[in-house]
C-alpha cells in the first residue's frame, strides 16, 4: 500500500512539473528534465509517464515516446493560441483546453483562435478567472463528446473547435457526414474548461477526460 501512494505522489508531480514547464516554455518536458526537476530516478519517472498515458492525460508518439500533448497543452501548433500578459503563448488542444487554461494556471490570458466556417479571427479574453471580453459577440464552441476508449488527441479534440457564430457552425454541420457533439455558448464552454482544468494542479494531478 505505501508503495501504490508513493507511485501516485510521483504521478501527481510528474505531471504537476509537465504542466508548469509547459506553460512556460510552450513546449513538452523531456524525460530527463524531469528526472533532474523533481530528483527521481528515471524508472520512476517513467512508471508515472506510462500511468499519465495509459490514464489519458498525456499522449507520445507511439514510436519515438515524445510527448505530443499534456491536456490541455499541445507541443504541436493548433489553431487554439492562449497567449499571456507577459506576451508569451502557447498552443492548447481544442477550444475547450483553450478556455480552460486561465483558470488552471491562474492567469490573465487571451485565447486566439479562428471560425472553422470561416476563418474570421476570434478571440476571448480571461481576467480574473472570468470572462472579460468574447469577439465576436455570437462566438460558439462545437463540442464532441468522445467514447470512453477513444484517443482524445487524434479522435476527440480535432472536433472540438470555435465558430464566429450559430449559423456558421449549423452550416458546418450541415455539411458533415457525421457530426455528434453539441452547440455550447462560449460561457458553458468556459465553465466546462473552468470545471475541468481549474483545480487540475492544486489537487492530485488526475487528468479527467472531456
Amino acid at each position: 500500500m505505501i508503495g501504490a501512494m508513493v507511485l501516485m505522489d510521483n504521478y501527481a508531480r510528474v505531471y504537476h512539473q509537465m504542466l508548469l514547464s509547459f506553460a512556460r516554455t510552450g513546449q513538452p518536458t523531456t524525460t530527463e528534465s524531469l528526472v533532474n526537476a523533481l530528483a527521481l530516478s528515471r524508472e520512476k519517472v517513467e512508471q508515472s509517464l506510462n500511468l499519465l498515458e495509459s490514464g489519458g492525460s498525456i499522449y507520445r508518439d507511439p514510436e519515438t515516446r515524445a510527448i505530443l500533448a499534456a491536456y490541455p497543452f499541445s507541443a504541436t501548433p493548433t489553431q487554439h493560441v492562449v497567449r499571456f500578459a507577459d506576451g508569451h503563448f502557447v498552443y492548447a488542444m481544442c477550444a475547450i483546453d483553450a478556455l480552460g487554461m486561465p483558470v488552471m494556471l491562474d492567469a490573465d490570458a487571451r485565447v486566439e483562435s479562428r471560425c472553422t466556417r470561416c476563418d474570421k479571427e476570434i478571440r476571448i479574453t480571461v481576467k480574473r478567472n472570468a470572462l472579460e471580453e468574447v469577439s465576436p459577440p455570437g462566438a460558439r464552441v462545437w463540442y464532441m463528446q468522445a467514447d470512453a476508449c477513444c484517443v482524445a488527441a487524434l479522435e476527440q479534440c480535432p472536433s472540438i473547435n470555435f465558430f464566429c457564430s450559430t449559423e456558421h457552425l449549423e452550416e458546418w454541420r450541415a455539411e458533415q457526414d457525421s457530426a455528434q457533439g453539441m452547440l455550447k455558448t462560449i460561457e458553458g464552454a468556459f465553465a466546462h474548461g473552468a470545471r475541468i482544468f481549474g483545480k487540475l494542479l492544486k489537487q492530485d494531478g488526475k487528468f479527467h477526460a472531456l
